[in-house]
């Protein structure tokens, strides 16, 4: 019976300790609710933007925006147009206030123009 010696394996080679690992970014922190606006008044386009830039889905907005825009071209002084009003400011004052954009006890107007 033979045996066969193997090569002795290589040892990995010791990592050096003074090499600094760095650390990941922390994300900033929102602002404390004391200092989040009770009330804002926007246009449309503001308040997607804003939105948007928090990172925030403003899919559900477009839609509501596009119904208001409808009633008020039908007729302005309708129930279903004031109706389709506040569904869209409620709407975005609830997407204001999940992205710690608005007071949670804050108002949300929506400006003309849109």
């Amino acid at each position: 019976m033979k045996l066969r010696l193997w090569p002795p394996r290589s040892r990995p080679e010791p990592e050096p300790e003074d090499v600094p690992v760095e650390a990941p970014p922390e994300p900033t922190p929102p602002p404390p609710e004391a200092e989040l606006p009770s009330k804002l008044s926007l246009s449309l386009d503001e308040a997607k933007a804003a939105i948007r830039g928090a990172k925030g889905d403003v899919i559900q907005v477009g839609f509501l925006a596009g119904d208001y825009k409808r009633h008020q071209e039908e007729d302005p002084g309708s129930r279903e147009t004031a109706a389709a009003r506040g569904q869209l400011c409620e709407l975005i004052a609830t997407r204001l206030r999940d992205r710690k954009l608005l007071a949670p006890d804050g108002a949300f107007e929506l400006r003309e123009g849109v």
